[in-house]
């Protein structure tokens, strides 16, 4: 018997565009539950703008935390997105979010991979993190119902937001930022 395939628990009746179960759990080992997401993978993302020194991350409301609070949230966190489409390369969705969400037209030369990263320890998927530099170009559009925010470093690391912190610190590391 192989010990190292994990067994379904539990499969969801909604679906990824895709087809896939949205949200399935499973148990490995005989012992360890874990979740796996439709579509497996995330990326996430920030804004840097050079000129400024300054990198942007996303203010938004979020139902988990609205139903927690009974309240509307904002949280200030890394950008995201899913890669359930599965026809786009990482940086073709990247583009694609930097352009929906924050309302910068980036060409793919400004999209930095910076690495990748369990989302957590109970959960399969893996996020993708970049840094995209948006120095010297002009927002196309104002988005709405969320917020792009500009914070230096150590403003981040009060907002405690582990996806922001990784991605800035390697950046540095790797010599995308200085």
């Amino acid at each position: 018997m192989n010990n190292h395939k994990a067994e379904v628990m539990y499969k969801s009746p909604e679906c990824t565009p895709n087809g896939e179960p949205f949200l399935t759990v499973k148990k490995a080992r005989g012992y360890y539950y874990y979740a796996e997401r439709g579509g497996v993978d995330s990326i996430f993302f920030v804004l840097y703008d050079a000129s400024t020194g300054k990198f942007g991350l996303i203010r938004e409301s979020k139902p988990p935390r609205d139903e927690q609070e009974m309240a509307q949230v904002s949280m200030t966190t890394a950008f995201g997105g899913s890669l359930d489409d599965y026809a786009k390369t990482k940086k073709q969705i990247v583009k694609m979010e930097v352009l929906e969400e924050a309302g910068y037209k980036v060409p793919k030369n400004r999209i930095h991979k910076i690495g990748k990263t369990l989302v957590s320890s109970q959960s399969s998927q893996v996020a993708h993190g970049y840094l995209v530099s948006v120095t010297d170009i002009p927002r196309d559009y104002e988005t709405e119902g969320q917020e792009t925010v500009w914070m230096y470093p150590d403003q981040i690391c009060n907002h405690q937001d582990w996806k922001s912190m990784f991605i800035i610190l390697r950046a540095k590391q790797l010599g995308v930022v200085a």
